[in-house]
């Protein structure tokens, strides 16, 4: 899975998983020896967004280099486009800005929140704020945010249009519930844009257990039946419990 454009903003909910595709000059990395020129960096994740949950990524470069860098790694290993990342230093910190550069330290701790242009836009509508712009100079802060909005809706329908194009090869597996069953598995690609529903019923389908009511589960979590896939932290080649309903 290549890394998005980078002048898309997700509204994806990214899980710490192994990452979808590793590019040249990015390294996702676990605790280890630290070459001398290198520097570990660990990303502290948000779970502000619904459905997320705090999780920490680590990122490998050389010293001195950029937020811009550590971004568009992130972007490469994980799948995050570099407009919605933004990094701090400190849990409630000021965002740093992309030409800010790292020390000469061997290992480094940064926060990273997800930023949503829709959210922005909200939050500009309700608070006379335009989006990285600060107060509104007119009162009426409608005119100001019409460039804004037309912006926001392009990079959404461009997303959706990403998305479109996009699919997993995930795994499913259905443990033996009887004694005398044996464990079902299929594999089969899945559009990033499918419903979690949708998705159960073709596997059904393809396992031959129609009749049962079942869910998706993924590291230990139930999928959203009304989700789209691509929100739901997976990864290609990830295995998917197919489990009973109780």
């Amino acid at each position: 899975s290549s890394c998005p454009n980078s002048n898309l903003q997700s509204l994806r909910v990214w899980k710490s998983v192994q990452p979808m595709g590793q590019c040249s000059g990015s390294s996702a990395s676990t605790d280890g020896e630290i070459g001398i020129n290198e520097v570990l960096i660990d990303v502290k994740v948000s779970a502000a967004m619904p459905g997320g949950e705090e999780n920490t990524w680590q990122v490998r470069l050389e010293r001195g280099a950029t937020v811009a860098d550590i971004k568009r790694h992130i972007c490469e290993l994980y799948d995050m486009p570099v407009q919605m990342q933004v990094l701090r230093r400190m849990p409630d910190g000021e965002p740093l800005g992309d030409e800010e550069r790292l020390g000469q330290e061997s290992r480094s701790t940064m926060y990273l929140s997800v930023r949503n242009p829709i959210q922005d836009l909200v939050s500009a509508l309700t608070g006379g704020n335009v989006p990285n712009g600060g107060p509104a100079l007119d009162a009426n802060p409608f005119a100001a945010l019409t460039d804004q909005m037309s912006s926001a809706m392009a990079e959404m329908n461009a997303i959706q249009e990403s998305l479109a194009e996009a699919d997993y090869s995930l795994k499913f597996v259905m443990p033996a519930q009887k004694s005398r069953e044996k464990e079902k598995r299929c594999s089969m690609k899945v559009a990033a844009t499918a419903m979690v529903n949708d998705v159960l019923d073709m596997v059904k389908l393809e396992l031959n257990v129609e009749s049962k009511r079942l869910a998706l589960e993924f590291a230990g979590q139930a999928l959203p039946a009304h989700a789209q896939i691509h929100i739901c932290g997976l990864s290609d080649g990830d295995t998917v419990m197919v489990v009973p309903v109780a």
